[in-house]
């Protein structure tokens, strides 16, 4: 049998191609796993067509069994068809406290199109739920008080006020105030200009003051 030795050249340089190809393949993997693993969140990656996990970064891997069946449980009742955010009260490992995880789910396609797989990321976020209640009772003790409190931004822009300020505005909400100046307000040019001096001689002294007079149109 005679061997063309052109054709043997070929395919070998093609079956060199596809090697170097898979070797750039593998390292990329190679690193993108080393990417999710740094990740704080915990994530896994699920195939829908037999419900396996084929992937789990390393946050996922640390936590107990029983943080990593909640997860799971969740996972398998979350409809796959759309994108999910719950948020779960679980004892993450070492704590002995009860903890926040924030779930999230995205489902993915393949190449035709069809969701066959879902990545699913979760975070704690306990932190957070505890800022989140010390605003809701900063901002309750702000709404009780009967005097009118707002604040500022460096560009003498409201960022928002209390439920008082708001009325005394003519404002239903105290959000309706976030964005607008002392001119958007009820009062003269020549009251806002005063307001707007005041507040630039406070920010720029750091210095407080007591007793100010003002008036207010409704």
């Amino acid at each position: 049998m005679k061997y063309d030795v052109n054709s043997l050249h070929t395919c070998q340089k093609k079956l060199v191609d596809l090697q170097n190809e898979n070797a750039i393949i593998q390292e990329r993997l190679y690193q993108l796993e080393q990417i999710l693993d740094i990740l704080p969140e915990n994530l896994i990656c699920q195939d829908l067509t037999n419900q396996e996990i084929f992937y789990s970064n390393r946050a996922f891997q640390q936590l107990s069994n029983e943080n990593q069946t909640e997860i799971l449980k969740f996972s398998r009742e979350a409809n796959h068809r759309h994108p999910v955010e719950k948020t779960i009260q679980v004892k993450l490992n070492d704590h002995t406290e009860e903890r926040y995880l924030a779930i999230h789910q995205i489902p993915l396609r393949n190449s035709q199109g069809e969701i066959s797989y879902l990545v699913t990321f979760s975070q704690d976020i306990t932190e957070l739920k505890q800022v989140q209640k010390s605003q809701q009772l900063l901002y309750s003790i702000i709404n009780s008080l009967p005097q009118m409190i707002f604040w500022k931004d460096r560009n003498n822009v409201f960022l928002g006020c209390n439920r008082h300020a708001a009325q005394i505005c003519g404002f239903s909400s105290p959000t309706e105030i976030i964005g607008k100046t002392d001119y958007d307000l009820p009062s003269t040019t020549e009251e806002s200009d005063w307001y707007r001096e005041c507040d630039l001689r406070i920010m720029e002294t750091n210095t407080p003051e007591f007793n100010m007079i003002e008036t207010q149109h409704r």
